[in-house]
């Protein structure tokens, strides 16, 4: 199976299709509950994308101070 994923838990391996293989296989399938499963699954990776960019802007330091930018616009 050329795309399958593999995960070994203390010694037991399990084998899996990744995210982008099963997404095509619940679309393929065309079955209502399976569309409603993708736009939910999609709706949840969003989702966690925008919370990883507001974290990653909320640690990101200021190298200016807002006074010291408007002084250099003045």
């Amino acid at each position: 199976m050329p795309n399958m994923q593999q995960l070994d838990v203390n010694g037991l391996l399990i084998n899996y299709i990744g995210l982008g293989d099963f997404l095509k296989n619940k679309e393929a399938s065309g079955r209502i509950q399976d569309i409603a499963d993708i736009q939910e699954i999609k709706k949840d990776i969003d989702s966690q994308q925008k919370e990883k960019e507001n974290k990653t802007r909320a640690n990101y330091p200021l190298k200016h101070s807002l006074s010291t930018i408007t002084l250099h616009l003045i």
